[in-house]
């Protein structure tokens, strides 16, 4: 299985490349680097080279935002990994909910190190679209979501996975008061102060929370 964005570009060996290494008994995932279409930019695997990984391995990668990325469009799947697993109805951020589950699964997952997917940069799009909405609650409520399955998995990456889902709070919030004013965006600040103040003792003792996220968090909880 493979998804593709439909405002993005494959090349045209991406299965030809990819499904080779799929093939292989023990491989469930097999991920590609990316193009940012119209720059100069690219983003390979957490290396220079092809890796091999255990699954669970991954969720580390994913929590410390490491090149793994938590979306599937430069990634292809064997489809047996999707048996019981479902993209939440309703959501966006899809990929945010599903990611940590798809690599909890995985018996083992390639990253190659070649550039075969091309991702362009939607001005109107959900992810880089100036409009802030209550959708963008999603992407807070995935990460909180995947910080709760990899503490269950995988504690030994609990605080790093903690970390990436304070700052999606401090991320949120900020868009939300810099973008928008009026009755609705009051009411989500509200409920990401409160959902800051709960985590902010555990930011403290937190080594992968850096001073300046705790500073954020602060804000969050008093300064909005």
């Amino acid at each position: 299985l493979a998804f593709v964005d439909s405002d993005d570009q494959i090349d045209r060996d991406f299965f030809d490349v990819m499904l080779p290494y799929l093939l292989d008994s023990n491989t469930d995932i097999v991920c590609c680097g990316m193009r940012i279409l119209g720059t100069q930019v690219s983003y390979l695997s957490p290396s220079t080279k092809t890796e091999y990984y255990y699954g669970k391995d991954c969720l580390q990668l994913l929590a410390q935002r490491n090149g793994c990325g938590d979306y599937l469009m430069n990634k292809i799947y064997r489809r047996s990994l999707f048996y019981g697993v479902e993209f939440p109805k309703g959501k966006i951020f899809e990929d945010v909910f599903t990611q940590h589950i798809l690599f909890g699964k995985a018996q083992k997952v390639v990253w190659l190190d070649k550039c075969l997917y091309n991702y362009r940069i939607n001005a109107a799009g959900i992810s880089h679209g100036k409009q802030i909405n209550l959708h963008h609650m999603d992407f807070v409520s995935s990460s909180y979501e995947q910080y709760l399955y990899i503490k269950k998995v995988a504690p030994q990456f609990s605080e790093v996975s903690f970390a990436k889902y304070v700052n999606s709070i401090v991320i949120v919030a900020a868009g939300f008061v810099s973008r928008q004013r009026g009755k609705l965006c009051r009411g989500l600040i509200a409920d990401l102060k409160g959902k800051a103040q709960a985590c902010l003792d555990e930011a403290k003792s937190n080594p992968y929370c850096s001073e300046k996220l705790r500073h954020e968090l602060e804000i969050v909880c008093h300064g909005y």
